[in-house]
């Protein structure tokens, strides 16, 4: 799981971390269903039927919440009107679907109850109760720390001006070419051209916690089967996706290049990527690593 997530952010999701945020949201909670249902010794065929309830309820949760939201939404218009007749039914409206809620919560809970003994439908129905919380403990737990931020490169000194003319010579700048690098990955990722982004990333890629390139091809073949990556542009126009460079900083040391911090953002959160790039045989930069923060 840590891997899927660290994966479609820090090498396709740039751009679409709502995306990503949305999708790693649900998997968290398959995560945490699988979890405790391998925790209270579920056998297989029980397995099974264990997961089919929970896509059940979450389809009428899905249904249920959006209903409470667009009553909440609905409540808040009628307070600003000032309308104390609509204010009232609206009032109702959210009350009632808040306990639509709650009462799909407690049905899903008590079902599942015939799969568990009585402790461990107790505390399923811990998780149940909060599971935002669950969520978000699960994720810190999967996630690395953040990292120091990498230091502004320092400018080199000035060369002495010659004293004997020389032909001008047009020395490539590497911060400039990591750069370009970075900004044509970034266009492929809002093109959707995931096998333009491949082409970027390095034959020696490794992350801890992604892998290898191989690996990586892995995780998107398995991010377009979950429909990840359909429509990459759309999903960055629905979700308002944009990602910051003005803070971003290049270190070049050693034939590596620390590219640091690229910022992206949606109207769901935000996310902090941080690339190494090498420079190949062929004069290109690739990465050969890297981390995301804040998924």
């Amino acid at each position: 799981m840590k891997k899927m997530i660290l994966c479609m952010v820090f090498l396709l999701g740039f751009c679409v971390v709502a995306q990503a945020q949305c999708e790693t949201d649900k998997l968290l909670e398959k995560v945490l269903l699988i979890q405790f249902a391998e925790e209270a010794d579920i056998d297989a065929y029980d397995m099974s039927e264990f997961l089919s309830g929970y896509a059940q309820y979450r389809s009428t949760m899905d249904m249920l919440e959006k209903g409470l939201a667009d009553a909440k939404t609905a409540l808040e218009a009628a307070i600003a009107s000032g309308d104390s007749m609509a204010i009232s039914a609206k009032m109702n409206a959210m009350m009632s679907a808040d306990k639509a809620v709650f009462d799909a919560r407690q049905a899903a809970v008590s079902e599942a109850g015939s799969l568990l003994d009585a402790a461990s439908t107790a505390k399923l129905a811990l998780v149940v109760a909060d599971l935002p919380a669950a969520k978000k403990a699960l994720q810190n737990a999967l996630l690395p720390k953040p990292a120091c931020p990498v230091a502004p490169a320092t400018a080199p000194a000035a060369c002495a001006a010659s004293t004997q003319e020389a032909p001008a010579v047009v020395v490539a700048d590497p911060k400039e070419e990591v750069m370009a690098a970075v900004n044509e990955i970034l266009d492929a990722v809002r093109a959707g051209d995931i096998e333009k982004v491949l082409g970027f990333v390095s034959e020696e890629f490794y992350q801890p916690q992604v892998g290898d390139k191989e690996t990586v091809k892995d995780y998107i073949n398995q991010g377009k089967e979950m429909g990840l990556l359909e429509n990459v542009p759309a999903t960055i126009a629905e979700y308002d996706a944009k990602v910051i460079l003005e803070d971003t900083e290049v270190e070049v040391k050693d034939g590596e290049a620390t590219v640091y911090p690229i910022d992206a953002t949606s109207n769901q959160g935000s996310v902090t990527v941080e690339l190494i790039l090498k420079k190949e045989a062929d004069g290109k930069w690739r990465i050969t690593g890297g981390d995301a923060y804040g998924i």
